[in-house]
Protein backbone atom coordinates (compact mmCIF):
# COMPACT_ATOMS: atom_id res chain seq x y z
CA UNK A 1 0.00 0.00 0.00
CA UNK A 2 1.45 3.51 -0.60
CA UNK A 3 1.43 5.63 1.76
CA UNK A 4 -0.74 9.04 1.41
CA UNK A 5 0.96 12.24 1.43
CA UNK A 6 -0.51 15.31 2.82
CA UNK A 7 0.92 18.84 3.03
CA UNK A 8 -0.38 20.07 6.49
CA UNK A 9 0.47 23.20 6.30
CA UNK A 10 1.23 25.78 3.58
CA UNK A 11 -0.21 29.41 2.61
CA UNK A 12 -2.09 28.48 -0.85
CA UNK A 13 -3.90 32.20 -0.70
CA UNK A 14 -0.37 33.99 -0.63
CA UNK A 15 0.09 36.44 -3.54
CA UNK A 16 3.05 34.45 -4.82
CA UNK A 17 0.63 32.05 -5.99
CA UNK A 18 -1.75 34.38 -7.37
CA UNK A 19 -3.28 33.54 -10.61
CA UNK A 20 -1.38 29.95 -10.46
CA UNK A 21 -2.78 28.05 -8.21
CA UNK A 22 -4.02 25.41 -10.37
CA UNK A 23 -0.37 24.47 -11.64
CA UNK A 24 0.59 24.17 -7.82
CA UNK A 25 -2.02 21.87 -7.43
CA UNK A 26 -1.78 20.22 -10.21
CA UNK A 27 2.46 20.08 -9.64
CA UNK A 28 1.21 18.72 -6.20
CA UNK A 29 -0.91 15.86 -7.49
CA UNK A 30 2.04 14.86 -10.18
CA UNK A 31 4.28 14.73 -7.13
CA UNK A 32 2.09 12.14 -4.88
CA UNK A 33 0.00 14.78 -2.46
CA UNK A 34 -3.23 13.58 -2.04
CA UNK A 35 -4.55 16.38 0.30
CA UNK A 36 -3.32 19.98 1.07
CA UNK A 37 -4.26 21.84 4.20
CA UNK A 38 -4.30 25.86 3.51
CA UNK A 39 -3.79 27.89 6.96
CA UNK A 40 -5.93 31.08 7.17
CA UNK A 41 -3.61 34.03 8.65
CA UNK A 42 -6.36 36.30 9.53
CA UNK A 43 -10.07 36.38 8.68
CA UNK A 44 -9.67 37.60 5.58
CA UNK A 45 -7.09 35.06 4.43
CA UNK A 46 -9.17 32.34 6.33
CA UNK A 47 -12.79 33.32 4.33
CA UNK A 48 -10.15 33.13 1.02
CA UNK A 49 -8.76 29.79 2.11
CA UNK A 50 -12.71 28.63 2.82
CA UNK A 51 -13.33 29.43 -1.12
CA UNK A 52 -10.25 27.99 -2.16
CA UNK A 53 -10.84 24.53 -0.05
CA UNK A 54 -14.86 24.86 -1.57
CA UNK A 55 -13.55 24.97 -4.86
CA UNK A 56 -11.05 22.14 -5.33
CA UNK A 57 -11.16 18.42 -4.07
CA UNK A 58 -8.19 17.66 -1.64
CA UNK A 59 -8.00 20.93 -0.37
CA UNK A 60 -8.91 21.77 2.84
CA UNK A 61 -8.26 24.78 5.13
CA UNK A 62 -7.68 26.23 8.77
CA UNK A 63 -9.63 29.67 9.55
CA UNK A 64 -7.55 31.71 12.37
CA UNK A 65 -5.52 34.69 13.43
CA UNK A 66 -1.94 34.02 13.30
CA UNK A 67 -0.26 36.58 16.28
CA UNK A 68 1.71 38.44 13.74
CA UNK A 69 -2.01 39.98 12.68
CA UNK A 70 -3.54 39.79 16.14
CA UNK A 71 -3.47 43.39 16.34
CA UNK A 72 -5.59 43.89 13.37
CA UNK A 73 -7.71 41.03 14.27
CA UNK A 74 -11.06 43.57 15.00
CA UNK A 75 -13.97 43.58 17.58
CA UNK A 76 -15.77 40.70 15.79
CA UNK A 77 -13.05 38.59 14.22
CA UNK A 78 -13.87 35.70 16.83
CA UNK A 79 -17.73 35.46 15.25
CA UNK A 80 -16.05 35.32 11.79
CA UNK A 81 -13.63 32.63 12.51
CA UNK A 82 -16.08 30.75 14.26
CA UNK A 83 -18.69 30.86 10.96
CA UNK A 84 -15.57 29.95 8.65
CA UNK A 85 -14.66 26.90 11.25
CA UNK A 86 -17.97 25.06 11.23
CA UNK A 87 -17.34 24.99 7.10
CA UNK A 88 -17.52 21.59 6.36
CA UNK A 89 -13.66 21.40 4.72
CA UNK A 90 -12.21 23.21 7.61
CA UNK A 91 -10.49 20.94 9.76
CA UNK A 92 -9.23 23.02 12.70
CA UNK A 93 -9.03 26.62 14.34
CA UNK A 94 -5.51 28.21 12.95
CA UNK A 95 -2.67 29.31 12.50
CA UNK A 96 -2.49 30.57 15.90
CA UNK A 97 -0.14 30.86 18.71
CA UNK A 98 2.17 33.00 20.16
CA UNK A 99 5.32 34.72 18.54
CA UNK A 100 7.63 36.60 20.72
CA UNK A 101 10.92 36.67 18.23
CA UNK A 102 9.22 39.02 15.64
CA UNK A 103 6.59 40.85 18.27
CA UNK A 104 4.54 42.23 15.39
CA UNK A 105 2.11 42.44 17.38
CA UNK A 106 2.08 43.64 21.18
CA UNK A 107 2.33 40.31 23.46
CA UNK A 108 -0.73 41.17 25.43
CA UNK A 109 -2.78 41.55 22.78
CA UNK A 110 -1.16 38.20 20.84
CA UNK A 111 -2.19 36.36 24.16
CA UNK A 112 -5.30 37.84 24.33
CA UNK A 113 -6.76 36.81 20.71
CA UNK A 114 -4.43 33.13 21.40
CA UNK A 115 -6.65 32.34 24.37
CA UNK A 116 -9.82 33.43 22.44
CA UNK A 117 -8.99 31.07 19.77
CA UNK A 118 -7.89 28.35 22.06
CA UNK A 119 -11.34 28.69 23.69
CA UNK A 120 -12.95 28.71 20.58
CA UNK A 121 -11.37 25.62 19.20
CA UNK A 122 -12.26 23.80 22.25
Amino acid sequence: MTPAIIDTHCHLTHGRFRGRVQSVLAAARDAGLVAIITAGTDVADSASAEVLARDHAGIFFTAGVHPHEAKDAGEDYLQHIEQLASAPRNVAVGEIGLDHHYDLSPRQVQRRVFAEQLALAR
